[in-house]
């Protein structure tokens, strides 16, 4: 994830971020890192999941959408926000 261009991203930018996502999902889950680090390059407005732990759990959800600016949202959230 570090150091690829493909992306068309500034190297150093996604260094910074995948180390912000690091330090707030933690460093032994870098799928996790992976999938939000995906959600924000793909400019998702949502990130659905039911893994309270790693994505939600102890203010992760508020750093990770401040960060990222995507909404993290498990599903029942996620069908109530759409659905109204």
């Amino acid at each position: 994830m570090v150091g690829d261009t493909r992306l068309g991203r500034d190297v150093l930018a996604k260094e910074d971020m995948a180390h912000a996502l690091c330090r707030i999902i933690g460093p032994g889950n870098r799928r996790d890192i992976g999938h939000m680090y995906a959600a924000y390059v793909n400019k998702c407005d949502y990130f659905v999941t039911e893994d309270m732990k790693d994505f939600i759990n102890n203010g992760r959800r508020e750093a990770l959408e401040f960060l990222l600016g995507v909404k993290i949202r498990r599903t029942i959230e996620f069908i109530q926000e759409i659905g109204t």
